[in-house]
């Protein structure tokens, strides 16, 4: 009845661009079978758009796309998220560890998850 229909393929999952941010506007590259994108802001959904454009509201926020599939499902984070920080300083005279989380906002060490600390993964449960 559907010979060419397979399922799989409308709910694969797509990989996002790394999106990259000019002055306000927030920009990556289409990716096929995409049907649109999620902007993902500090960490949460804030917007939707079928565009590879965003302005942005707040240019020292972290952000990161998400790609809608077939079925609206959404792929995994970008692989890197854009900021709007231009230099890091590190203090390596700083006694108490310091762990951020994957969207690389600093945590406080007891924040359970996936932590990263001088460039190592671990998980808190």
């Amino acid at each position: 009845v559907a010979a060419n229909w397979d399922p799989k393929a409308a709910t694969r999952q797509l990989t996002p661009s790394t999106p990259s941010l000019n002055g306000t506007t927030l920009s990556w590259d289409a990716v096929s079978g995409g049907l649109g994108y999620a902007i993902v802001k500090n960490g949460k959904v804030c917007a939707f758009t079928t565009s590879t454009q965003y302005v942005v509201d707040d240019s020292s926020a972290t952000y990161a796309i998400r790609v809608a599939n077939e079925m609206g499902g959404l792929s995994p984070l970008s692989a890197n998220s854009s900021t709007g920080i231009e230099s890091v300083i590190t203090d390596s005279s700083s006694e108490s560890p310091i762990y951020f989380n994957t969207l690389g906002q600093r945590v406080s060490p007891s924040t359970r998850g996936i932590l990263i600390q001088k460039g190592k993964k671990t998980v808190r449960r």
